[in-house]
């Protein structure tokens, strides 16, 4: 299989499988309830292979427990999304038109089903970004070449316009996937993926830069020595440091390197001096940036550079870098080679930070002791976990 046919398997059985979202899903969510008190944790999990995926999603009281099934869970009969915000879960679905639904829990732990926001011209809701309860930004995949980045009330869920993005606009270039929208200071800063005929259109990571008070992307930045702002899942293009710079991973091409780049505080350009080369440092290729101190981060390496999509099983392990100080650690000791291409994450959740290391069956939260820098099992899931969110 040459590389245009292994990446367009891949990028089908990625965003499509994660995201394709049937009309057919059981809503009745009086079946529901996993706990009988306040929910304050919740996951989404995958099981099943494209096309015949299924996603479960569900509430928890609390997290110490063993394992995590599905027999409480909600089910939708395709791939969807888990992000959340205070209160309320949000999933986003795909399909034409685009979908993002709202759910929260009552003190009794039952599901209940909010508002919805559409995109009629959108397949799915890829990135999220909430400012605060009466403000978010989503970016949209469509087809056709419609994409878009809105602004919405995740209270209300209702639609309060679209940012002005036509700046990213290239022509001849049918596809952008908008790859993680983060606020820094007035700004939003959005990875930006051209793609025609399955393959990078643009040889460059590329950044857009959002003015939050005129709605409108203001500059485009780009950077040649590594490429591909591309992520699976909503986070890992970017690490905003205590400091306010802001660091973003590349994941490369067969011409250019896997690395690390560099905006710092109160500038709107890519450090020339500051590069982290991962396929050098680390040995082979690297996706996804997942920060936990001032200096620090998480990443997953590729173990076999001949399956980079993952069509043969997980082929990622987990490694610890310094991003300030561009060395690599070296790979977390005690995890096994996971899915790194969409689920995997290294997140804080309430005073913990977890680490989910997903294989084909099920999955396994470890507790991450950033001292220490060491894991823990915490507990196991079935399926394979892809989002975890705590519920406030």
């Amino acid at each position: 299989m040459n590389v245009k046919k292994k990446f367009k398997t891949w990028i089908t059985a990625t965003i499509v499988a994660l995201f394709l979202f049937s009309s057919c899903n059981k809503d009745d969510d009086s079946a529901s309830q996993p706990t009988s008190g306040k929910v304050n944790f919740a996951l989404l999990t995958q099981a099943g292979t494209y096309p015949n995926n299924t996603s479960y999603f569900q509430g928890l009281e609390n997290l110490n427990k063993d394992h995590v099934n599905n027999s409480h869970a909600k089910e939708f009969l395709q791939g969807s999304l888990l992000y959340g915000y205070g209160s309320n879960a949000f999933i986003s679905f795909v399909g034409q038109p685009a979908t993002m639904a709202q759910y929260t829990f009552n003190n009794r732990g039952e599901m209940i089903t909010g508002n919805s926001i559409k995109d009629p011209s959108g397949r799915n809701f890829t990135s999220l970004c909430f400012i605060d309860q009466h403000d978010a930004y989503a970016g949209t995949v469509g087809t056709g070449g419609e994409y878009k980045v809105i602004r919405f009330d995740p209270s209300s869920m209702q639609k309060k316009g679209d940012v002005d993005i036509s700046m990213i606009k290239k022509p001849g270039i049918p596809t952008i996937y908008i790859q993680q929208i983060i606020k820094r200071g007035n700004k939003l800063y959005m990875g930006v993926y051209y793609e025609k005929d399955f393959n990078p259109a643009i040889d460059e990571a590329v950044v857009a830069i959002v003015n939050i008070d005129s709605q409108k992307v203001e500059k485009v930045i780009s950077d040649g020595r590594t490429s591909r702002i591309f992520i699976g899942s909503n986070d890992g293009a970017f690490a905003l440091l205590p400091n306010g710079d802001l660091y973003v991973m590349g994941y490369g091409t067969t011409a250019k390197p896997s690395g690390i780049l560099r905006i710092k505080n109160n500038e709107d350009h890519f450090d020339p001096d500051y590069f982290m080369n991962l396929n050098q440092l680390a040995g082979g290729v690297c996706r996804n940036l997942f920060p936990y101190s001032d200096t620090k981060a998480v990443t997953v390496r590729i173990e076999n550079p001949n399956d980079e999509w993952e069509l043969n099983g997980p082929n990622y392990s987990y490694y610890i870098i310094d991003i300030v100080n561009k060395t690599v650690q070296g790979k977390i000791d005690g995890l096994p080679v996971v899915y790194g291409a969409n689920p995997a994450f290294l997140k804080k959740i309430g005073n913990e930070w977890l680490l989910n290391a997903a294989l084909s069956g099920t999955s396994t939260v470890y507790s991450f002791n950033p001292v220490t820098e060491s894991v823990q099992k915490k507990f196991t899931v079935d399926g394979q976990l892809h989002s975890l969110i705590e519920i406030k």
